[in-house]
């Protein structure tokens, strides 16, 4: 017997950081296509809309589907793998770009803690943001991301979240 698909509605900080969960891209889903200055702007284009007129409301973000995976990733520790059925555009690139944002506040303050001057509201977002986008790999060596490519992806991307410049020639390419 089937058992009904169960839909939750979450906050993108939960949709990252529910239950310790690794979310694959599983290989026979299309690469990641959107365009910076295409779909990426749209996106963020619409999330300034929807704030400036509804800003107490929520924002619907689309579906994003997943489904236990088969597949081990021992990097992962004892964490779930789930794969992107879909949504994976969306979830990709809200992912890299507070990925992105996470490492440029490091790299401004050199990796040492938030300054003094900000206050404890920006300190809390701080830790919330990096507490949802990686997670430490079992035997403390470093992050792990918290949503990956196929596996030709995956060492690119550890690179990347550990604070390297994530150069895709050194890696295989994208």
């Amino acid at each position: 017997m089937t058992r009904p698909i169960q839909p939750d509605v979450l906050s993108i900080q939960d949709l990252f950081s529910r239950d310790n969960s690794v979310h694959r891209v599983p290989r026979y889903q299309r690469d990641y296509a959107w365009k910076a200055n295409d779909e990426v702007t749209d996106l963020f284009t619409d999330f300034e809309e929807a704030y400036s007129k509804y800003r107490d409301d929520n924002y619907f973000l689309g579906q994003i589907i997943v489904c236990p995976s088969e597949a081990v990733l021992p990097e992962a520790g004892k964490n779930r793998v789930f794969d992107l059925i879909d949504g994976q555009q969306r979830m990709t690139t809200l992912y890299l770009y507070f990925l992105e944002g996470l490492r440029l506040v490091y790299r401004q303050y050199e990796g040492e803690d938030a300054p003094a001057e900000w206050d404890q509201t920006e300190k809390w977002m701080l830790d919330k943001i990096k507490g949802s986008l990686r997670f430490p790999v079992p035997g403390g060596k470093g992050f792990f991301p918290v949503v990956v490519p196929a596996s030709p992806g995956i060492p690119y991307l550890v690179d990347k979240i550990n604070d390297g410049e994530g150069n895709l020639e050194e890696f295989g390419g994208p």
